[in-house]
């Protein structure tokens, strides 16, 4: 049998990405291992320490650091096709708007909205035109782009001037048809209903109209509310909550810092990991609001940094992988 052999563009997974990357997780974990295509994923620097078990092929480093947006970009220009190249790939597919802007091997180039160009307000500064400028020359490269739904489409139609014939609309879909539901975790009784929200500020996200929807019902008959991302100070929507005149606005206990979205952290996020299968909800937000500290802020320091140890030791936090969370009821 031929093997047609596929680089998978991973420069852009460093763990902290959010919605893509359980985008290209779900993807290639359905693949089967004798599917006839042999796949290469060309990783950051970050996804090298990363579970990536769930990639149906080999993954080679390609040094470029994905937090990095200069040596990113230029990773995708240069690293990618050259990657290609030396790997002898007969395809690569970009699975996160961006790709190379020139390849003699054949582009797929997935892109997922066009945000840049039909709303550059949540995008702003020099950030903005960068991406629309390697979004742009990476549609003009691709041999098909691939989207998500048709409006998608139709802005990539409009606005880059990619042909319908080059676009495939491709829906995200949750299981094949006929496959079983899959079971939702158990919820003791006694604890009121929860709506989880998941993702950064920016106005798509709707995290405004949910805050006026649940001022809208009556006080006794609200559910909770827990949303992740953020920041301990200046959150937009904790704002609009004290002005819609939601009580209880309030960070999650656990030292301020929450292991979980939502109160009872640890056993509910067991719970909600349990209910999806392979887990959807990922214990990370988008770039901007997925780092948070398990130190609380008033943490007492060491005894050695307190008597002047070494400057790498002194108030030194370790990382978590899970959100900031605040409650709202």
């Amino acid at each position: 049998m031929t093997v047609a052999r596929v680089l998978v563009d991973l420069l852009f997974y460093t763990g902290s990405k959010g919605g893509m990357e359980s985008y290209v997780e779900r993807l290639y974990s359905a693949f089967p291992r004798n599917t006839g295509l042999e796949f290469t994923g060309l990783v950051s620097r970050e996804a090298e320490k990363l579970d990536l078990s769930w990639f149906p092929g080999e993954t080679v480093p390609s040094g470029v650091p994905g937090e990095n947006r200069v040596r990113w970009a230029a990773g995708e220009l240069l690293a990618v096709p050259r990657a290609a190249r030396t790997a002898g790939a007969h395809l690569i597919h970009s699975p996160a708007n961006v790709g190379p802007a020139r390849s003699r091997v054949p582009l797929v180039l997935t892109v997922h909205d066009l945000l840049p160009f039909v709303h550059p307000e949540w995008v702003p500064g020099r950030r903005s035109a960068a991406i629309r400028w390697l979004i742009r020359r990476a549609s003009r490269a691709a041999s098909r782009v691939i989207t998500v739904s048709e409006a998608s489409g139709a802005d990539i139609r409009t606005v880059l001037a990619v042909r319908s014939e080059r676009i495939d609309v491709i829906p995200l879909a949750g299981r094949p048809a006929g496959t079983p539901a899959i079971p939702v975790g158990t919820v003791p009784a006694e604890e009121p209903p929860l709506v989880l929200l998941i993702g950064n500020r920016m106005p798509h996200k709707n995290g405004e109209t949910l805050l006026r929807a649940l001022a809208a019902l009556p006080a006794d008959s609200r559910p909770r509310l827990a949303v992740t991302g953020g920041s301990t100070s200046g959150d937009p929507l904790r704002a609009l909550a004290e002005e819609l005149g939601i009580p209880s606005w309030r960070r999650c206990p656990a030292g301020g810092r929450c292991s979980a979205p939502t109160f009872r952290c640890s056993a509910r996020w067991r719970r909600m990991r349990r209910s999806t299968s392979p887990p959807t909800i990922r214990p990370h937000g988008h770039e901007g609001c997925a780092r948070s500290w398990t130190t609380p802020p008033h943490a007492p320091r060491s005894r050695r940094a307190a008597s002047g140890g070494p400057p790498a030791s002194r108030g030194r936090r370790r990382r978590s992988a899970q959100p900031r969370c605040f409650t709202g009821f």
